[in-house]
């Protein structure tokens, strides 16, 4: 079949094409997962290696394939947003609360070298309120302080308490100047 025949039976047996792959995948899925997860680095190299040589092909004929059919793509977008409105603000909620455990992980990890078990346990030690003043989180997870020299932590701050330490630049000397300037001010009274 030459190319021009092969794209001219695929435009017309689109839904027929479709069922068949669905169908397909349906009945293959646990075998493609499989074969996708032990073969990771060879599939992840072949195909930065085939984006590699047609990344000039590839953008042209997506950009060429959207300005030949946007109209029609605008119009498929707006009736799949609108029949599946519901789906969609469902999957985002649940998406959006995995993103926020998976993100906090990896910035726990990243920028302290903590896990999360490691975090609740010290959130767990300070019995789960700021280290300074003693006030609970508010609603917003207690910020983990520590000494920006070593970064050596000191322990979970509520966010005031976090920003003073930050304002006065861990500064002790500071910090006992602002106390003895409010005893001062307090005294005045």
């Amino acid at each position: 079949m030459s190319a021009v025949a092969s794209r001219k039976y695929r435009k017309t047996h689109k839904e027929e094409i479709a069922a068949r792959r669905k169908k397909h995948y349906a009945e293959h899925r646990e075998k493609m997962k499989k074969y996708r997860a032990e073969h990771k680095k060879e599939i992840d190299s072949r195909n930065r290696k085939y984006y590699g040589i047609h990344k000039e092909g590839i953008i042209v004929c997506s950009k060429k394939y959207y300005e030949e059919n946007k109209e029609e793509i605008k119009v498929r977008t707006k009736k799949y947003l609108k029949e599946n409105k519901g789906k969609i603000r469902e999957y985002l909620e649940i998406t959006k609360e995995k993103r926020f455990v998976a993100n906090r992980k990896c910035r726990l990890i990243t920028n302290y070298g903590l896990t999360i078990e490691q975090y609740n346990g010290m959130l767990a030690k300070q019995n789960g309120v700021c280290a300074i003043c003693g006030s609970p989180p508010n609603g917003k997870n207690l910020s983990i302080d520590h000494d920006h020299n070593t970064n050596i932590i000191r322990g979970l701050l509520c966010q005031n308490c976090n920003s003073m330490l930050g304002f006065a630049h861990d500064s002790i000397e500071c910090l006992v100047k602002a106390a003895r300037y409010l005893a001062e001010d307090g005294a005045a009274r």
